[in-house]
């Protein structure tokens, strides 16, 4: 993915790069999201705008993957923790988002 711009301050140039971002499919509980140029590895990070709050513990699936429960703070996230119209960062660190 090309960036934005590089940003120069001090010594160091950091690369502003876009955020990209998908609306979710699938249902309240089950979420799906499609993207381009994703891989599921440790680290990975997407941005969704939830299209339905979720009415239980929730999964994410991004373009096919094996679902991954969603969490906070080490626990499942709660029913309505994600909200309708709405954007959310999602990292996978190597079992859940």
């Amino acid at each position: 993915m090309a960036h934005i711009q590089d940003v120069k301050i001090g010594n160091n140039t950091y690369l502003i790069e876009p955020i990209l971002y998908a609306a979710t499919g699938g249902t309240a509980s089950a979420i799906t999201l499609a993207l381009s140029n994703f891989a599921l590895i440790t680290g990975a990070q997407v941005t969704a705008k939830i299209t339905t709050a979720n009415n239980a513990a929730a999964t994410l699936s991004v373009n096919g993957t094996t679902a991954k429960t969603i969490r906070y703070n080490n626990a499942n996230i709660a029913a309505n923790a994600l909200k309708a119209n709405r954007f959310y960062s999602f990292v996978y660190d190597g079992e859940y988002w």
